[in-house]
């Protein structure tokens, strides 16, 4: 079989998504705790760990667009093979990419009103969930491209 680089290089790219969408979830929390007073931090401080939260944020916004790009490209090349025929993962990853776009817009657009932060937090709360279903059916699809008969 002849491997597309994108054979490895979307993979690892996905488990880098996961690590960094988990730690911009860390980030915001700590944010979010230090904002609404649950926290010894001064304002400096919480000025901090937002700046931190919103570059991972973008961070994570542009590696998920990235990785979305990679996975339509190695898609193409499996869907000739039959492989992914069936999986959840290429359904499952275009309203993922929307739905970050969406909440980082939320939040960074309309910031001041009242329902961005809770519209923030309800779609990144999907977009996990929808990023834990993409690491799922991504391992059930490695398992068949390395293990075919297994």
């Amino acid at each position: 079989m002849n491997w597309n680089w994108l054979a490895v290089v979307h993979p690892i790219a996905g488990l880098a998504l996961v690590a960094l969408g988990a730690t911009a979830g860390i980030w915001g929390w700590r944010y979010r705790q230090a904002r609404v007073g649950k926290s010894d931090r001064d304002a400096m401080e919480t000025l901090a760990l937002m700046q931190q939260h919103q570059k991972i944020g973008i961070a994570f916004l542009a590696l998920t667009f990235l990785v979305w790009l990679a996975g339509a490209e190695f898609s193409s090349v499996l869907g000739l093979r039959g492989i992914i025929s069936g999986s959840s993962h290429d359904p499952l990853a275009l309203p993922l990419l929307v739905l970050i776009a969406t909440s980082a817009a939320a939040i960074l657009l309309f910031r001041g009103r009242s329902w961005a932060a809770p519209a923030h937090l309800t779609l990144n709360a999907i977009a996990l969930s929808l990023l834990a279903l993409q690491l799922l059916s991504g391992l059930r699809l490695a398992k068949l491209l390395f293990y075919p008969l297994g």
